[in-house]
């Protein structure tokens, strides 16, 4: 018969991933809500709902998963916020992983960007003309939101878990958390999740902080969006 009984270690692992799937659900929820978005049609109108849309969402995700799950470590459990990879980083080490993939993985989006469906997505930010002044709000709101991010996958959960499990199984769940909540993004973006997520679970390991991680996440992000809307507009004018 299994012992129902939970020692400190699973109480850790269970309040983690709870957390984290509670607060990533409301951030769902709250950001896609339909309801917010006809109301936004009334307001301001259509043409300005879905530039509008993404910055809320992002607004709606820094807050959720970032802000409440780093309260919540701070409260709940015991160890302190920067114990979750936002603390000192090794500098060589996060200096040759940011390197090793700062260097390659964001050119990747040079030849993935010319697909439809990436163009279907990117960029989240939906205007006809884009100004000096989104360009910077757009890369600011990348820049803060994916640090919330990073916090809650690679900080949060990968942290959380290896306090009491090897990094393998660590990684797994962190892995399998995270490419889940890439679904509404298609089938490529989902599976493509799944290495990038280990490597970036890889290097919070060793270089243990999120840093490298995240500075390479933010540097995808935005290639994402700049070449699709370079390639969307090139597109546009050959029509």
């Amino acid at each position: 018969m299994t012992d129902i009984i939970w020692s400190e270690g699973d109480a850790r692992i269970a309040l983690v991933i709870s957390i984290s799937t509670l607060c990533f659900l409301i951030y769902w929820f709250v950001a896609h809500a339909g309801w917010f978005r006809e109301w936004l049609v009334g307001w301001q109108g259509a043409d300005h709902v879905d530039a509008f849309l993404a910055l809320y969402q992002k607004g709606v995700g820094i807050f959720f998963i970032g802000i409440v799950p780093a309260l919540l470590a701070w409260l709940v459990l015991p160890r302190t916020v920067s114990e979750y990879g936002v603390g000192g980083a090794e500098v060589q080490l996060t200096f040759f992983w940011i390197l090793g993939l700062g260097g390659t993985l964001p050119f990747l989006p040079y030849f993935s960007a010319r697909r439809e469906d990436m163009q279907a997505y990117y960029p989240q930010v939906r205007v006809r003309e884009w100004t000096r002044g989104l360009y910077v709000i757009n890369s600011l709101i990348w820049i803060v939101y994916l640090g919330a991010y990073e916090f809650l996958f690679r900080g949060f959960i990968l942290t959380g878990c290896l306090q009491t499990m090897g990094l393998w199984p660590a990684i797994a769940i962190t892995t399998a958390i995270s490419s889940a909540t890439h679904m509404p993004k298609g089938p490529k973006e989902t599976f493509g999740t799944i290495p990038f997520s280990i490597i970036l679970c890889l290097a919070m390991a060793q270089t243990g902080a999120i840093w490298a991680g995240y500075i390479v996440h933010v540097l995808l992000a935005l290639a994402n969006d700049y070449f699709a809307l370079r390639f969307k507009q090139r597109t546009s004018v050959l029509r």
